[in-house]
């Protein structure tokens, strides 16, 4: 087997201890909370028992994912439960023109919709907007380009979300409708780098130690 380093999510517990900024942010493809396909396959599961739990312990405080196409923000989470010193999950929608419609069925079991925040489908032909309740809701606007922008300032964070639609308005100019926004605040200067080590690991070190987290 080849000896090449890899980044796993195994090791974001040591990167995420290697950092002493004010903010920790994950990027990683497939979302770890998610109505879209994604959701009913083993491995969604997976990363709500591994990466969730890592982003419990290290202090993250925004994990950014893609993979189903749609948006979707959750409330601040901690183990899974509502908690205003947890992590917020952002499914960052898409800005090309493959779409994907919500799974209805993961409502309640993978995903509770209690911990949804804010949520767009920009697929044309299905309910588009979560009203707090279901989202069976349609806007025009919501059929479109997703693109969203994060400014940090001290304490304070803020996250804008927008939709360019695919119509325009009656005299040809674009339409960009902010559909979400958000901010953090935090007390900064509390965190400390506590690992300086390699933060690397091999493909074998990875799945000795993240197959019995699941199992």
């Amino acid at each position: 087997m080849s000896q090449r380093k890899y980044r796993y999510p195994a090791t974001t517990t040591v990167l995420a201890y290697s950092t002493a900024q004010d903010w920790k942010f994950v990027l990683m493809h497939k979302a770890p909370y998610t109505l879209g396909k994604n959701g009913k396959w083993p491995n969604a599961t997976y990363l709500q028992k591994s990466v969730v739990s890592i982003c419990d312990e290290t202090g993250v405080d925004l994990v950014l994912c893609g993979h189903d196409h749609m948006y979707l923000r959750t409330k601040s989470l901690y183990n899974n439960q509502l908690s205003q010193d947890g992590t917020v999950y952002v499914l960052n929608g898409t800005a090309g023109t493959k779409r994907y419609e919500i799974r209805s069925f993961l409502a309640g079991s993978f995903l509770d919709t209690n911990h949804i925040a804010g949520m767009a489908v920009q697929k044309n032909g299905y309910g588009n907007y979560w009203n707090g309740s279901d989202w069976n809701s349609t806007l025009q606007t919501n059929i479109g380009g997703f693109f969203s922008g994060i400014s940090v300032n001290g304490g304070t964070l803020t996250m804008d979300a927008y939709i360019l639609a695919d119509h325009q308005d009656e005299q040809g100019q674009d339409i960009i409708t902010k559909i979400d926004t958000m901010t953090l605040s935090k007390t900064t200067g509390q965190n400390t780098a506590t690992y300086h080590g390699n933060n690397t690991t091999s493909k074998v070190a990875y799945v000795l130690q993240t197959v019995p987290s699941v199992l």
